[in-house]
């Protein structure tokens, strides 16, 4: 737990934290999202021929693989990634980059299959390659000629705003408290999953209303990782406070893991980094190293224990058999990679999962997409998957019989033929932004028209906020829309909608309460 600690505050030791109430942060309600990002664009643009150099060897890689053509198309979604990254470093304020990251997601989910040669490659057609890398570039750019225009033509947020009462040592105190007694229910309640016992509760109200109560579980903890980081990050927390957040971060972390779907895992690691940098201004490399070491090996073992526990039936772990349970899955991971892995067990596992790498193969949807109009004369849906987002995002509560959150990956999947309406309700096939907007509104105009009006959506929020306290409303619920886009790339738009609306509500409900009006000129003046 010392050397947990130590991770968490960057190296800091931790006697040197004051408690009493006199030492606190410099002026934690006056420093703006610019003061901080500014570090992180510093280091950005030291690195920015480092990740450029990355890229031209990876084209080379693939070009000398005597694979011309995917070098090429890798070259184009390179090329759209970087691009965006640049425009935000130029950018004279730093802004948190929002754009940018999406962009870069592109990079990672599209670009990947091109550098392991991706079996799904083999079965589409270098023509169809290069177009579906050319959709990918088109998107890239427009996002970065929305973000331009939604910059250009907003101005920063005046008048006041709120911002949570952290000057005052009375209520932070409060605050602090609160966010621990918050995420311990939330523990609570993910041990009670893994466990089962929470499915007798859950019985006497809809089904539907499991998927609530985990999406309400990861706004809740998710908010309160990313302000409890930022303390620890800040040395503002007592050492008490401190042990209990590092042990509760701990808990829930192995009951998340437990679950053997590793990505689930990931919302929670972005929160408390994103904390701890926002409060030390340094990157967390220690926490980023602890979580990436742990998550990499256990997912080499992670297929073995679906096969093993998930087609048996298994469906909760007690406390007396975690032993057990992760030392099967120690052993797995351990003998996969020695090469040691039971034939039977490995014909399982190969049934329900890929490695790492294999699981990057969003380009076929992107095929998929332009094939089912281009070719096969599918009509588009003409932004129909768009229209209906607003059902979505409706509470349950005030309308019961409303569609499914995921009403637009469900419209794509019948219409093309994905699907049929009956396996919708069984999984989903994931779809994705520029697929879904190819869908929309074709291979040419689906990518320009989304990535436009996204990147001035995206680009009005990164103005808006960048004078902004970082603990301001805004400021709080642009942050997890930074969080969420780690994984947007993958959704369609109703998805990603109906999950951001949720977690926004519940952080304001819960938030409000401890914040104050200020105005915006006072917290710039303080600076």
């Amino acid at each position: 737990m010392k050397a947990m600690s130590a991770g968490f505050t960057n190296g800091r030791s931790a006697t040197a934290i004051d408690v009493s109430p006199r030492f606190r942060s410099p002026a934690a309600n006056s420093t703006v999202i610019a003061e901080v990002l500014s570090k992180g664009k510093q280091t950005a643009r030291q690195l920015y021929p480092v990740i450029v150099a990355a890229q031209i060897v990876a084209v080379v890689y693939i070009a000398f693989s005597g694979r011309g053509i995917h070098a090429f198309a890798y070259a184009m979604i390179a090329f759209g990634a970087l691009f965006n990254l640049r425009s935000w470093l130029l950018t004279t304020a730093a802004g948190i980059p929002l754009a940018a990251t999406l962009a870069m997601q592109d990079l990672i989910w599209y670009g990947i299959p091109f550098i392991t040669n991706h079996k799904c490659l083999a079965l589409e057609s270098d023509n169809d390659i290069l177009k579906a890398a050319a959709c990918v570039l088109m998107f890239d750019l427009s996002l970065a000629a929305g973000r331009s225009l939604g910059l250009n033509a907003t101005k920063p947020t005046g008048g006041r705003v709120m911002v949570l009462d952290l000057e005052n040592v009375q209520a932070s105190n409060r605050l602090v408290k609160l966010v621990l007694f918050v995420v311990f229910v939330c523990m609570l309640l993910e041990w009670s999953f893994v466990s089962g016992r929470i499915y007798q509760f859950l019985a006497f109200i809809p089904f539907s209303s499991i998927n609530i109560v985990r999406t309400a579980l990861s706004a809740g903890e998710s908010g309160a990782f990313l302000l409890l980081g930022f303390l620890l990050g800040r040395r503002t927390l007592s050492k008490t406070h401190q042990f209990a957040f590092i042990a509760i971060y701990l808990l829930v972390f192995t009951a998340r893991v437990t679950s053997i779907l590793l990505s689930s895992c990931v919302a929670l690691i972005m929160a408390v980094m994103l904390g701890l940098y926002l409060g030390s201004g340094k990157i967390p490399y220690r926490v980023l190293l602890a979580s990436a070491v742990v998550l990499g090996f256990l997912n080499f073992g992670k297929f073995e224990m679906r096969a093993r526990y998930w087609q048996t039936g298994f469906e909760s772990v007690s406390v007396s058999q975690l032993p057990n349970y992760f030392g099967n899955w120690i052993g797995y991971s351990v003998d996969k990679i020695t090469n040691r892995v039971d034939d039977n067990v490995s014909s399982n596992a190969d049934d329900l999962g890929q490695s790492p790498l294999e699981r990057f193969t969003n380009i076929e949807m992107v095929t998929y997409a332009f094939h089912a109009v281009d070719d096969l004369g599918y009509p588009t849906l003409n932004g129909y998957t768009y229209a209906v987002c607003w059902q979505a995002i409706v509470p349950r509560l005030f309308w019961p019989n409303k569609p499914r959150s995921h009403i637009g990956q469900e419209i794509l999947n019948v219409h093309f033929d994905r699907q049929t309406q009956k396996d919708t309700f069984t999984t989903y096939i994931s779809w994705g932004i520029i697929p879904e907007s190819i869908g929309n509104f074709g291979s040419l105009f689906g990518p320009l028209v989304s990535g436009l009006v996204l990147g001035a959506i995206l680009g009005w929020m990164e103005k808006k906020t960048i004078n902004l306290s970082l603990f301001s409303l805004p400021v709080i619920l642009v942050c997890f829309l930074w969080i969420s886009l780690s994984i947007a790339i993958l959704q369609a738009m109703s998805v990603w909608l109906s999950s951001m609306f949720q977690v926004w509500t519940l952080l304001i409900c819960v938030l409000y309460p401890f914040m104050r009006r200020v105005p915006v000129r006072q917290i710039i003046s303080a600076r």
